[in-house]
Order: C-alpha cells, then structure tokens, then sequence
C-alpha cells in the first residue's frame, strides 16, 4: 500500500487537478490522504463534494509544510505495515496514469531505497526541469543532473535511474522503515523549504540509498514553487522560510549532514559566500 500525502493551503484548483491525474493511475494499491492546512478557497468543500474516497486531515493554517507531512506521515504509520510505502507529493503536480507503477518497479528492483521523480515543466514535458542534484558536502557545490535536456533522450541512453545526493518532497517514494530508522521530518529547524531535502539527506547518512527515476514524471507548475527571487528584500531573501536562501535553513542543513566540524565550516563557508553573490547578482541585475 502507498499512502500518499498532499499538503496543501489554498489553491483549489491545482489540487483538483492533482487528485484528478491520481484517480486514472494503472495502480489501485494506494490511499490519498490530504492535508489541508486552513484553507479558505472551498478546498475542503471541493474535496468532500468530487473525491469523497479522500481522507482529510485538517491543521489552522499554522502547520506549514512539515508539520503537514508528519501529520499525513503519523496517520499513515499507526494504519500501515512495515510493507507499505508513504509517497510524499504536492498539490501543484500532474503525473501520467503509469506513474505509481513505474515507482513500484523502481522500489521492487532497489528494495530499501528511496526514489525521487524527475520533474518536468507542465508547460513543456519533454524537457527535464529538475533530474536530481549531487551535492559536494565539503564545498556545497550543487549540480542539477539534465537540467533542460530531453527526457526522451536520456531514456533512450540509460536506465533511467539514478542515484542523487537529496530528495524533495516533490514526489518521493519512502519505505516506512526510512520513518521508523531515522524519525519525522525536522519541524524546528526546517517549518517550510528544506525539510524534505533535510530527510533525504539524513536518510542517506543513515545507509539508504537516494535514487531517482526517470520513467516517474511529474509536471510541475514550476512558476509557482517556493518564492520570487526576482527584485525581493533581504529579509524574505535570507529569513522567509519559504525562501530557499535562508540563512537558518541553510545552517542547520549543514549541520545535520555533514560528518565532522571541519566538514560543517567547509560546507557553511562555501554555501554562505554563494548564498551572499547570488543575491548580489539578483541585485544588480534586477
């Protein structure tokens, strides 16, 4: 069983679209649950007048993304068995009707690990938007894989699958025993972005493995994840915590994936300085 787990607040209509793309999957063994974070849109009207066989979990607008997800996470554990699957996915998504199996085949043939999707624009779904990202924790250099290749061409190269150094919550296939190894995901240090990109990592300084596969798709709403970089105020640059740049997320993402002091400092010294030239390029630019 895959128990699969949507946070969302607001944005009815993506959800819609979301539960709708789920409702024609090839595969049935799975359960949606949502978790609606107070929205105000009719979201939960909309969910129990069209997808009645969805469960609602209910939160008052302060849950943000972690809490959501542990929330769906701690329903899921005290129903499932150690056989089952939580599939982490947001509302913002469409996936093909192969979808679930094409995780399933993945999980089956690498049992224990978890597994990422590639992610591709709605707007354009032959070009890979986001095909995973390998990490250098001592000099926090990032590098997305295939990044605006085609997704057909990659298939025809390769396996489809490959391993990464994080995962987002943006469609993560995870075994329960990933839960009841290392815990929740970290609400205190990571209350919006990062948390999952936390878990994936501390994951894999557990032993499991992070792979990704290419023959699961979701496209994405790109234009609407996270917030604008574009012309944005120092503050909400490096202290909104639904800013990928803040400084707190960063710091505490240091500190919990890398092995050693020395380690840690390489790591913030490096991602500080990027941090700090990236919003001064934004600047001058802007």
């Amino acid at each position: 069983m895959i128990y699969i787990l949507i946070p969302v607040h607001n944005r009815k209509i993506f959800t819609r679209d979301c539960l709708a793309s789920l409702d024609k999957q090839t595969c049935k063994d799975y359960k949606l649950v949502v978790i609606d974070d107070g929205s105000s849109d009719g979201t939960r009207e909309m969910l129990a007048a069209e997808f009645p066989g969805v469960t609602v979990l209910t939160g008052d607008g302060n849950l943000w993304w972690t809490r959501s997800i542990n929330k769906g996470v701690d329903y899921a554990l005290k129903r499932g068995s150690n056989n089952d699957y939580i599939l982490t996915l947001n509302n913002d998504l469409i996936v093909n009707e192969d979808y679930l199996s094409s995780l399933l085949s993945c999980t089956l043939a690498h049992p224990g690990s978890l597994i990422g999707s590639v992610s591709v624009d709605i707007n354009d779904n032959e070009r890979i938007y986001d095909g995973g990202v390998s990490i250098n924790f001592w000099t926090a250099k990032h590098r997305v894989f295939n990044q605006g290749e085609k997704l057909s061409a990659i298939l025809r190269e390769s396996s489809g699958i490959f391993p990464v150094s994080t995962l987002p919550g943006r469609g993560t296939l995870i075994p329960f025993q990933v839960f009841t190894t290392i815990g929740l995901y970290n609400f205190k240090h990571f209350p919006h972005y990062g948390a999952d990109y936390e878990f994936s990592a501390r994951a894999r300084k557990a032993g499991f493995n992070l792979l990704i596969n290419y023959k699961a798709v979701v496209k994405s709403h790109i234009r609407e994840t996270g917030i604008s970089k574009a012309k944005v105020s120092i503050r909400d640059y490096f202290f909104n915590i639904r800013s990928s740049s803040s400084l707190s997320y960063r710091y505490h993402f240091a500190l919990n994936i890398s092995s050693n002091p020395l380690q840690i400092l390489s790591y913030l010294l490096f991602d500080t300085g990027r941090n700090l030239y990236r919003y001064a390029r934004g600047l001058i630019g802007s």
